[in-house]
């Protein structure tokens, strides 16, 4: 999200907010306090196309867009306490039985995605090994053969994907 309100310029009013001109204001505060007014307009527009309904209602009471992203970085942002739960929540993951390659990825990718965006650096290396050791056993000879033939240091996780995808569409 940072990286869109410092594309739309209102990444000031979001981080710092802005102050309401006193009574003694000249025209000159007036017209910025407008400007700012509609910037924090324009950051709720786009907190609001970010975000479900489920989220809405955690800042829908926030009266100005500094306060909802204080509530939405509070709520899920990068504290410490949130990458734990998502590395738990990664080292857990592993493909069901019955879950296509593709509904699998997905899931992978739903979650580094989510940690990514709390700082959380997580390599394609780091991705590739994960999938490989949480594969259920009909892929055990497939994954012996990528582990064998490939360098899995340089490996892509779209790579892996098409890979994978291909033996599963052979063994239906």
């Amino acid at each position: 999200m940072s990286i869109v309100f410092g594309f739309q310029d209102v990444i000031e009013v979001v981080t710092v907010g802005f102050a309401e001109p006193g009574r003694n204001a000249t025209e000159e505060q007036r017209l910025i306090f407008k400007q700012q007014q509609n910037l924090d307009s324009k950051a709720w527009f786009l907190i609001y196309q970010c975000v479900n309904s489920k989220i809405f209602n955690k800042i829908s009471n926030a009266s100005t867009s500094k306060e909802a992203w204080k509530i939405l970085v509070k709520t899920y942002g990068d504290g410490e306490k949130n990458k734990k739960t998502l590395r738990r929540q990664y080292e857990l993951l592993n493909m069901e039985e019955k879950e296509s390659v593709a509904d699998y990825f997905d899931r992978i990718q739903e979650l580094i995605n989510v940690m990514r965006a709390c700082k959380k650096k997580v390599t394609d290396k780091q991705v590739v090994d994960k999938i490989l050791r949480t594969l259920p056993p009909k892929f055990d000879y497939v994954v012996a053969a990528i582990e064998e033939s490939k360098d899995l240091d340089t490996m892509k996780v779209e790579e892996l994907q098409h890979s994978l995808e291909a033996h599963e569409m052979r063994i239906q």
